[in-house]
C-alpha cells in the first residue's frame, strides 16, 4: 500500500513539474528511478518514455488551448525529431549503463548552464514569427530527437530552450 502511495506521489510531482515547464517529466523521473529505485540507466529511460506519453499529450492539449501551436513550426520539429529519436534509441540500448548515466549527468549540467546563461544575455523580444527559416527547425528537431532517443527524454528538453532563445518564440 505504501509503495503505491509513493508511486502516485512521485507521478503527481513529475506530471505537475513536467506540465509547468513544458517537458514530459523525464528530467525528474530518470534520476529518481536510478538513484531512489536502483534501476539501471536504460531501464529508467525506457520506463520514463512510457510515462511521458500521456503527460506530453495532456500538456500539448492545454498549451494549444491557451496559445495556438503553429503546425508550420511543429511539423518540421516533429518529423525530424521522430526519425532521429529512433536513431538515438538504437545507439543508447547498446551502451554501458554507467557510461549512459555519466553522459546523462553531463547533458543535464550543460542544459542547465545554457538555460541559466540565457537569462542574462540580451535578446530581442519573443514573437510568433521565427528569426530563422523553417528548414532550421528540422535541424533543431534532429538534434532534439537524437538526444531524446539517446537519453530517453522528450525532445522538448532541448527544443524548448533553443526554440525560445535562438528562434525567438515565447517560452509558452
Amino acid at each position: 500500500m505504501i509503495e503505491w502511495a509513493m508511486h502516485l506521489l512521485l507521478g503527481a510531482a513529475i506530471g505537475t513539474l513536467g506540465g509547468i515547464f513544458g517537458i514530459g517529466g523525464g528530467l525528474i523521473a530518470i534520476p529518481t528511478l536510478v538513484l531512489m529505485f536502483g534501476m539501471d540507466q536504460q531501464i529508467a529511460q525506457g520506463t520514463t518514455l512510457v510515462m511521458v506519453v500521456p503527460n506530453v499529450m495532456l500538456a500539448t492539449w492545454r498549451y494549444h488551448q491557451r496559445t495556438r501551436i503553429l503546425m508550420r513550426h511543429a511539423a518540421p520539429l516533429a518529423v525530424a525529431g521522430l526519425v532521429f529519436a529512433w536513431i538515438g534509441s538504437i545507439i543508447a540500448v547498446g551502451l554501458d549503463p554507467d557510461a549512459m548515466r555519466i553522459g546523462f549527468a553531463i547533458f543535464m549540467l550543460v542544459l542547465a548552464a545554457y538555460t541559466y546563461l540565457q537569462m542574462y544575455l540580451h535578446k530581442p523580444p519573443p514573437s510568433t514569427e521565427l528569426r530563422h527559416p523553417w528548414p532550421w527547425l528540422m535541424v533543431l528537431g534532429s538534434g532534439s530527437g537524437i538526444l531524446g532517443g539517446f537519453f530517453g527524454l522528450g525532445a522538448s528538453v532541448l527544443a524548448t530552450p533553443v526554440f525560445s532563445t535562438v528562434f525567438g518564440a515565447t517560452q509558452v
